[in-house]
């Protein structure tokens, strides 16, 4: 077999064929670079579309939507203030519940004041000032209190004046509202019972003959059921006849002690009318630890 022949070319021939290629590769560059200028103009207009749709279409429903969560948020913020309110409007202390005052005949010269007071809040202690008003004068304030849920008289005893006291009114002032620390007090119906238990008992009523009439007098027993000992309890005695105070007078127990029982003696400065009651009533601030003999549990 024959050899084939390698053909060998020569430089000048390889400079030539070199030339060729590069000539041929910058045509094909040149040819080619207006499609792809095009394409790349086509994507680019076909980008910017798209981004002018997506404006056009998205600003809209932005401002609407941002609109409505505006809207959204700014009721959800007066919800939440409505409810707030509310809330705040149930948990605050109801007012206090006041009787008409009443004017009843003392000491000989001295009247005495008399008015009802409820406390209607279960978990709420209002401190206040309190006095008597009544025509051409009133009575000087005395701090006052009423533990929660008590229902009592507030009064002033011995008030000096010229003539019988005409439309006599409460007036309270300074009202301070304390609600009871559920952690400290968390079955308040328990504990009250358990600070505010004086029992009275023996209660009898005679009338002692003087030279110009007759007196009324009062004996009973009142007793500390409590486990704590009180400094200087106080207790507001009523004579009521119907339902009615006729009469009224006080007595302060010193240092009271933890299941002691005590006698107590009432005169009134008038007879004691037929089918008339004594009524007791401690006044008693539970919640202040200076009534208390030793710190209370």
């Amino acid at each position: 077999m024959e050899e084939k022949k390698k053909i060998v070319k020569t430089p000048l021939e390889q400079e030539y064929q070199a030339i060729e290629s590069q000539y041929r590769r910058d045509v094909a560059i040149l040819e080619n670079v207006p499609k792809v200028e095009r394409v790349a103009f086509g994507l680019w207009a076909v980008i910017d579309i798209a981004l002018l749709v997506v404006f056009v279409i998205g600003a809209p429903l932005y401002i609407v939507s941002g609109n409505f969560v505006d809207v959204r948020s700014t009721a959800g913020l007066v919800r939440n203030a409505v409810t707030t309110h509310s809330l705040s409007l149930a948990q605050a202390p109801a007012s206090l519940t006041l009787g008409s005052a009443k004017t009843l005949t003392g000491a000989p010269g001295a009247y005495d004041f008399l008015a009802d007071a409820s406390n209607p809040n279960a978990n709420w202690y209002v401190t206040f000032s309190y006095s008597f008003s009544f025509d051409g004068g009133g009575t000087e304030k005395m701090p006052g209190f009423l533990n929660p849920s008590e229902s009592r008289p507030l009064a002033q005893l011995g008030i000096k004046n010229d003539a019988v006291p005409r439309n006599a009114r409460l007036v309270i002032e300074n009202l301070a509202w304390h609600r009871v620390d559920r952690h400290a007090v968390p079955e308040i119906t328990r504990w009250l019972a358990e600070h505010d238990a004086f029992p009275i008992s023996a209660v009898s009523t005679s009338s002692i003959a003087l030279d110009h009439g007759a007196l009324g007098e009062t004996n009973f027993t009142v007793a500390n059921k409590t486990a704590y000992s009180y400094w200087d309890p106080r207790f507001l005695i009523l004579l009521e006849r119907g339902g009615s105070a006729v009469s009224v007078s006080e007595v302060t127990l010193s240092q009271f002690l933890s299941d002691e029982s005590r006698p107590v003696s009432v005169r009134w400065f008038q007879t004691i009318p037929t089918g008339a009651t004594v009524r007791v009533v401690p006044v008693l601030n539970l919640f202040d630890p200076a009534v208390y003999m030793k710190p209370q549990s």
